[in-house]
């Protein structure tokens, strides 16, 4: 069967679902749902359009737990109560009787589980309300597609389709719908509701007999990943429901991951060659780990939805936002749809104006300007609208050969429990078309100057933009000029080549 990618060079790469057309993947972010402006203010939304997002997810991630649409915000500590009490939450064998027995608790427990800790943000902000004629005019003023993850912990799926109906009214296009956010994750509320595989596969057929019902044309991501004994048969459990309940419309289903390489310290010294090589390459060691560990290859009847991504590390981020944050998420970027042939890329996160997340959009002390990370995004975003024929093509590159010793061995908590070596290429190739309009797209993560011919493409002329820096700077350096025939590479850099008719 012809595969998504019609050339993979990495020979140690497992790519784990089939592929049915190669068209481009999806890409947008997470939609802002907190500590960011509205969607409608000018600078805000002329910044967002500068990232050229083809999707934007609604309400988010953990906040969809709680999310209340008709207010549009989270549940407070009064409102999310009552869902606790009728379904018998228990904190140390007690229910929680009142709202200051909640909030107290919520403080002293705020650092010991996700739970604590969203209910006690949630709870912190400042509402910035979010309805959906808000989100739809994000949705328009952006010409993006709406992905909705719904609220599968303090809903119902009636009151959950009443929220896409409200959407359709608003001219938003009901395609992309996740049936919850992490709800594999060892967070209290979800274990609490979903205790096993068969609890999430059960109302998942539920909810997606629904929800086809009225939105016959939905594509519908499960969230998958087998990580520990409640999860395990997780993904099989989920593959065997779509495949006795909706055996002829199989290919509507998607199986969702999120994937955030965690960087601890000490983390990898990246103005050190060898260990800047273990940074950049972590991707692909790291993420074919995850995907044997998560039995990813147990779904691959079906494409995968990658609805987060992004990276993690501690303070003082030696990484974020420098130059070489640009250059990681254009190789994660890379790695994930190799490695999972993803239909579908959400970056985490838009921005914040109190805390960076490894932003595209920078909002710290006062500013709107787009990120490292958010400019390799932005890049991939145009490459890939709405375009067709998207392949990895052959680089002449010479491999690096990158060794990985056990975090036992050298006490470097980011490397794996095994020792572990992987070939990496560090010239990166992706074509794609639109409109009979060849482009291509070219991540040099090497140190070393590297060239392309455009006549192997079978391009003439072309607009070159070449976006390059120092990997500790917060600033690059663009370059655009039409150019032909033989194009330099520079070293550390996006290159981003369309072609002129």
């Amino acid at each position: 069967m012809l595969r998504y990618f019609l050339v993979l060079f990495f020979c140690c790469t497992t790519v784990y679902s089939q592929v049915k057309e190669n068209k481009s993947p999806l890409m947008g972010y997470n939609a802002h749902m907190s500590d960011a402006p509205e969607w409608n203010q000018q600078n805000f939304e002329q910044t967002l359009s500068e990232l050229h997002p083809n999707t934007l997810r609604y309400p988010g991630g953990s906040n969809s737990f709680y999310w209340d649409w008709k207010k549009g915000w989270t549940l407070s500590y009064s409102e999310l109560l009552p869902y606790l009490q009728k379904s018998n939450f228990l904190v140390n064998g007690q229910a929680i009787k009142t709202e200051q027995e909640f909030k107290s608790l919520t403080k002293l427990n705020k650092k010991k589980n996700p739970f604590w800790r969203q209910v006690n943000r949630y709870n912190a902000k400042a509402p910035r309300y979010e309805k959906i004629a808000d989100f739809a005019y994000a949705i328009k003023s952006q010409n993006a597609q709406a992905v909705f993850t719904l609220n599968l912990i303090t809903s119902t799926v009636d009151n959950e389709i009443e929220m896409l109906k409200e959407a359709q009214k608003n001219n938003i296009k009901i395609k992309y719908i996740e049936l919850g956010n992490e709800i594999n994750s060892e967070n209290l509320i979800t274990k609490h509701f979903y205790p096993n595989a068969k609890a999430y596969a059960d109302t998942c057929i539920n909810w997606s007999k629904k929800i086809l019902k009225t939105f016959p044309d939905a594509q519908i991501g499960l969230v998958g990943g087998n990580k520990n004994k409640r999860l395990a048969q997780w993904n099989q459990s989920l593959v065997k429901a779509i495949n006795n309940h909706f055996s002829k419309q199989k290919d509507q289903f998607y199986f969702i991951l999120h994937y955030y390489p965690h960087f601890k310290n000490p983390v990898f010294d990246f103005n050190n060659s060898n260990d800047y090589k273990r940074l950049i390459a972590f991707p692909k060691m790291d993420l074919k780990q995850r995907l044997k560990w998560w039995q990813w290859n147990a779904t691959k009847e079906f494409d995968t939805w990658v609805t987060e991504y992004n990276l993690i590390e501690p303070q003082p981020y030696s990484i974020n936002n420098k130059w070489i944050h640009a250059l990681f998420t254009s190789n994660l970027i890379s790695e994930i749809i190799e490695q999972t042939d993803a239909k579908m890329l959400h970056y985490h996160s838009i921005g914040s104006t109190k805390f960076p997340v490894f932003a595209a959009i920078d909002m710290m002390d006062n500013k709107m300007e787009i990120s490292s990370s958010g400019l390799a995004t932005s890049l991939w975003n145009r490459f890939t609208f709405d375009s067709y024929n998207f392949k990895k093509e052959e680089s002449k590159a010479k491999n690096w050969y990158i060794k990985y010793p056990s975090k036992f061995s050298c006490e470097c908590p980011n490397n794996p429990k095994i020792t572990t070596s992987i070939e990496f290429n560090p010239l990166q190739i992706y074509s794609s078309q639109r409109k009979g309009q060849k482009t291509i797209l070219v991540t040099n993560l090497s140190e070393k100057q590297n060239s392309i011919n455009l006549s192997n493409y079978n391009i003439k002329n072309a607009k070159v933009e070449q976006y390059f820096g120092e990997l500790n700077d917060k600033q690059w350096v663009s370059e655009t000029k039409n150019r032909n025939g033989q194009i330099l590479i520079p070293p550390f850099s996006i290159v981003y080549i369309k072609e002129i008719k």
